[in-house]
């Protein structure tokens, strides 16, 4: 351990047999509430979307090699919020989830390049919709997907595998207030440096000897 560094707090997040040890406040903290949640699966065999824009110099047929989702970008169009007329806290949800995809693709010439594309699915769920408040709740979508291999040209792009997963949230800001154990502690840092060095100065100095006592020269 260097000079001065302090040694390494055992009060970390993670599971406790005793969730009462160590409460020492209640605390307000500004949050994003999840008031309610669905999920949505679904697997494609074949499924086809458009490739996007292509280079000019790229000949096709295009062999796509790999796709690569952006859940944070992902974005509703067209929401639809309809109140069951008997259970007004409940809705028709209905939307055009929409997430950017990039694909890798290869072409005839073995040049390969990627493009920028999305995938749409019309979502038509029920969820839990608050009523009106003054700082409003928002609906929100975060999609993620995984792909084998297809084929493509410069209009559309057919994967082999396409499967997805749609997370929808009913979500307000709010004030919450809540137990707490105190400010999250912060270790030392150890640095890649730090172990280079830790390891280099536990060599020993010089190389040992035999120990056969039976030796020619020096042992």
């Amino acid at each position: 351990m260097q000079e001065g560094t302090k040694p390494r707090t055992t009060i970390c997040a993670g599971p406790t047999n005793n969730p009462m040890n160590g409460l020492r406040y209640r605390v307000v903290i500004e949050a994003e509430r999840v008031l309610d949640s669905a999920i949505i699966e679904r697997s494609y065999t074949d499924y086809t979307l458009p490739t996007g824009a292509t280079p000019s110099s790229a000949v096709p047929p295009f062999q796509m090699l790999r796709s690569t989702p952006f859940p944070m970008e992902t974005r509703m169009e067209n929401t639809a919020i309809t109140r069951m007329p008997d259970n007004p806290n409940f809705a028709r949800v209905t939307a055009s989830v929409v997430m950017p995809l990039d694909l890798d693709l290869m072409d005839t010439d073995g040049i390969e390049f990627h493009t920028r594309t999305n995938y749409t699915y019309d979502e038509d769920i029920i969820l839990y919709v608050p009523q009106e408040s003054t700082f409003p709740f928002e609906i929100r979508s975060e999609a993620s997907t995984v792909s084998t291999g297809g084929v493509s040209n410069r209009n559309t792009t057919t994967i082999s595998k396409f499967c997805v997963r749609i997370v929808t949230r009913v979500i307000a800001q709010a004030d919450l207030l809540i137990p707490s154990y105190g400010y999250a502690p912060i270790n030392p840092a150890t640095t890649y440096e730090d172990a280079t060095c830790r390891n280099f100065f536990n060599q020993p100095l010089y190389p040992n000897g035999r120990a056969n006592e039976n030796c020619y020269n020096f042992c």
